[in-house]
């Protein structure tokens, strides 16, 4: 899966896929049972990271007074903000958060 740059997971999200994959292919005989545990499993989690980049990379990309609005928010939310907006990005199983 592609993964675009704007949260940085690129890497990380390739590691939890190996992961992910090596556990399935572990657990079962059959490599057709595990490549299709592995893509139920980690499809959900891709897509939502996907789509949390995709939303930031907007974000990041707005101009004029969407911008100023944008860096005010930035600025009255402080970090916060951003770890509320990371916080399923960054845990460990985005499922609990």
């Amino acid at each position: 899966h592609s993964m675009p740059p704007h949260l940085a997971q690129g890497a990380g999200q390739g590691l939890q896929d190996a992961a992910s994959l090596l556990a399935w292919l572990d657990g079962t005989e059959n490599i057709d049972t595990a490549f299709a545990g592995y893509a139920r499993e980690r499809a959900t989690d891709v897509s939502r990271i996907v789509q949390k980049a995709d939303i930031s990379g907007r974000i990041m990309a707005m101009s004029g007074p969407a911008a100023r609005l944008r860096d005010l928010a930035l600025n009255l939310g402080g970090p916060r903000l951003m770890q509320s907006w990371l916080a399923e990005v960054w845990a460990a199983d985005p499922r609990l958060v």
